[in-house]
């Protein structure tokens, strides 16, 4: 994921920039997501946008919706619905299957990305090491 920021929004929203960067030109996009800050973010406004730590993401967006003149559409689709199964009967069985598999897809990719805690420990713990050294230089 490129950027300082690895978070869950901004993997979700880069998603959406992979997807526009492979469409033809005109095609017809529409994303059903269960990330309530991105749809939010989405409807605030390119002013709102461009104050957010994703801005980089979200100027890419808007720009390739632009200029591949996208017809694209971004619908929140509840997550868990099993949780709270009232509000799911909202969404279509579609949108929600689609999204459970999109979460067991993520999950899957995610743990080719782990890194054993014996690989990580040193580098955290020298990290914090050294800030904690800068900080009493200072």
């Amino acid at each position: 994921l490129p950027g300082e920021y690895q978070t869950v929004p901004r993997s979700e929203l880069y998603c959406y920039v992979v997807l526009l960067r492979n469409v033809v030109v005109s095609a017809v996009i529409t994303i059903n997501s269960d990330s309530e800050v991105n749809i939010l973010n989405y409807h605030k406004g390119e002013i709102f946008r461009l104050t957010t730590v994703n801005s980089d993401l979200w100027r890419e967006l808007f720009g390739l919706i632009e200029s591949k003149k996208v017809d694209f559409v971004l619908r929140y689709v509840m997550a868990h619905p099993e949780k709270k199964t009232e509000k799911a009967m909202a969404f279509s069985d579609l949108a929600l299957t689609l999204n459970a598999a999109a979460d067991i897809l993520a999950d899957r990719a995610a743990s080719y990305c782990e890194l054993d805690m014996n690989v990580t420990a040193g580098p955290v713990y020298f990290t914090k090491l050294v800030k904690r050294t800068q900080r009493r230089l200072i």
